[in-house]
């Protein structure tokens, strides 16, 4: 799906180009008048001939440059997705009053006072709190502009919760900036940060939310808001949802003209489902323009946390076997016993909001770099599962499947993003298709290897890697296992077991089909040999993996552009019968431009 950017008289495009698609459609858009209003009403039809019925869907446009009405045709279906948000449903500790994620009373701290004694807070910085409905008046939210706040769910200008146990928005926007000084309840990471409260969740258990309702919560006032706080999504251990094209277009829009032109900041908290889950199926965890965020406890992996090559750091989310966090709740109330990953994202975002007030133009990219480069490895454990353990990367980074590359710190981050200079451009890089077949025996392996030289490859260091694969089962999906191992030797999980997943397809075949986001290969050189690995575990009567993709996103030194080369290797363990693997190879295409300066590779999606 292609998205073009509003012209000066308000053209949209959005075509489908899959032939495959057997609900193809092309989308056309035109405003009526050379203005908007500020929440233009934006009529969406779809007129394809195999739709018996007009849909109608109405959207909100938050560019404070359009003024007047317009109207904007689309032949899309509204896709729906279930969410909820991501609190733990624990029973809560006891009374629990001192902010110990803040003050770094913890064996690895966040260093946030230190980055507040350099004298950052978050002032001039605004965080949209996408989440449930949320108290704006509360008296320890004293930064919460009222007016600029809005309830997508009800579609209207009021996003307080109707009760008060409804109260998950409102402690998560405390964590991120509740008032400091006032003696009362909690301090937030960035308390002088501005808050907006965008109500997206109506209830407090799961939601269906359209995919153009989400986008237009995730493109509320984008020129005004900097980050966006997003402690909710759908399940992880047993179903996938991609990205609709409204949230795929408001996120490429938004990263290209949200905060004048630096691009929106989109923080999403990993999910609770722990290690038999993942958010690498989720949707927004699926786009190169967000940052998925793990919690740890005191020392250690929390149980709930999930596994997966799209988390990029982590945070204190409490846990129930030591100490849980405190912050607002509703009737101006306060809650401890916190804990989740939905609390752990918004002390990512607060953190975040630290560095961009010390520098305002970092862009999208920036912070993601920043995060990488000043997390800390420590030595959390993860007593749940053995098997997950910190390794070196080629890029000398140390990572790990749930941790991403550590703990963030504010005080390094702050730091480094006084000193940094901008990230050059991206530039374009993407395969072209080959597609052999393999047989694989019990225990045996298939490998397809292609070389290419560094003659013919001028990449040379790793930002996003996006690989698609696809496989058929006669059984029990979740019993499928997929890896990336990098030429540098660095093995990253794109899909874990999941025996939830196996339990729903026990007596199901079907085919799957997902493109993975991996960030824990960043920094590292792409040439060499790739493998994908294919595990299955019992239960599994056959299983074939279809299709393999891979897109990189770099940081290169170099001008000019040719191939890549992806080895593909699948294991076949405690498995009885045969195992069909068909792999499709791509060559890379790196678009040149005239600069001379460090050049990025630009991700495009198949």
């Amino acid at each position: 799906m292609e998205f073009h950017e509003l012209t000066e008289r308000g053209m949209v495009q959005m075509q489908t180009k899959s032939p495959e698609l057997t609900e193809s459609v092309t989308v056309q858009g035109r405003t009526e008048s050379p203005e908007l209003t500020e929440r233009d009403m934006v009529q969406r039809q779809t007129e394809s001939p195999e739709l018996t019925e007009s849909i109608t869907v109405q959207m909100q446009t938050e560019s404070s440059e359009l003024t007047e009405r317009g109207m904007v045709e689309f032949l899309e279906i509204d896709r729906k997705e279930l969410n909820m948000p991501y609190a733990d449903t624990a029973n809560p500790d006891p009374e629990l009053t001192d902010m110990w994620h803040l003050n770094g009373v913890m064996k690895y701290p966040h260093n946030i006072e230190e980055a507040w004694a350099l004298g950052y807070t978050g002032k001039g910085i605004t965080v949209g709190v996408i989440d449930t409905l949320m108290q704006t008046n509360h008296i320890d939210l004293t930064n919460m502009d009222e007016s600029s706040s809005y309830d997508y769910y009800n579609d209207d200008d009021d996003p307080n919760p109707p009760d008060s146990t409804m109260y998950h928005g409102t402690s998560v926007a405390g964590i991120i900036g509740a008032t400091k000084g006032n003696n009362y309840c909690a301090v937030g990471v960035a308390y002088n940060a501005t808050l907006i409260a965008i109500g997206l969740l109506g209830l407090s258990g799961g939601n269906i939310l359209t995919d153009s309702q989400q986008a237009m919560a995730l493109s509320h006032m984008y020129d005004t808001i900097d980050i966006y706080c997003n402690s909710y999504g759908p399940t992880g251990s047993y179903s996938s949802s991609s990205l609709g094209s409204f949230r795929q277009a408001a996120y490429k829009n938004n990263a290209n003209y949200g905060r004048q032109g630096k691009g929106n900041i989109y923080v999403f908290a990993a999910g609770n489902g722990g290690s038999i889950a993942t958010p690498n199926t989720k949707s927004h965890h699926t786009t190169i323009y967000t940052i998925g965020i793990q919690s740890v406890g005191y020392d250690y992996v929390v149980r709930y946390g999930e596994i997966g090559s799209s988390i990029l750091a982590s945070a204190y989310g409490g846990s129930v076997f030591d100490r849980s966090l405190t912050s607002t709740s509703t009737n101006s109330g306060c809650r401890d016993g916190l804990r989740g990953t939905s609390f752990a994202a918004p002390i990512a975002v607060g953190i975040i909001a630290l560095a961009l007030e010390a520098n305002n133009d970092l862009t999208w990219r920036d912070v993601q770099h920043l995060i990488v480069r000043t997390s800390k490895p420590y030595g959390f454990k993860d007593h749940y599962d053995i098997e997950n353990k910190w390794q070196r990367t080629g890029a000398g980074l140390r990572v790990h499947h749930k941790m991403g590359f550590g703990l963030m710190n504010a005080e390094a981050m702050v730091k480094m993003a006084i000193k940094w200079k901008t990230v050059p451009e991206q530039l374009t890089w993407q395969s072209k298709v080959s597609s052999p077949n393999m047989t694989l025996e019990e225990r045996s392996k298939a490998k397809s290897k292609i070389d290419v030289s560094r003659d013919d490859c001028p990449i040379r260091h790793l930002e996003h890697v996006m690989a698609t694969v696809s496989f058929n089962y006669s059984c029990c999906r979740g019993a499928v296992e997929v890896y990336l191992v990098s030429p540098s030797g660095t093995k990253v999980v794109l899909l874990p077991k999941r025996y939830n997943d196996a339990s729903f397809t026990y007596t199901e075949s079907g085919t799957f089909t997902w493109t993975y986001k991996v960030v824990h290969l960043w920094g590292e050189n792409p040439l060499g040999k790739w493998k994908v690995l294919l595990k299955l575990n019992s239960m599994i009567a056959s299983g074939r993996l279809n299709d393999y993709i891979q897109n990189d996103t770099v940081n290169d030194n170099v001008t000019g552009g040719s191939n890549d080369y992806i080895q593909n290797d699948s294991v076949n363990d405690n498995f009885t019968g045969e195992l069909l693997i068909k792999m499709v190879i791509f060559r890379m295409i790196l678009l040149t431009t005239t600069s001379q300066t460090v050049q990025y590779l630009k991700i495009i999606y198949p």
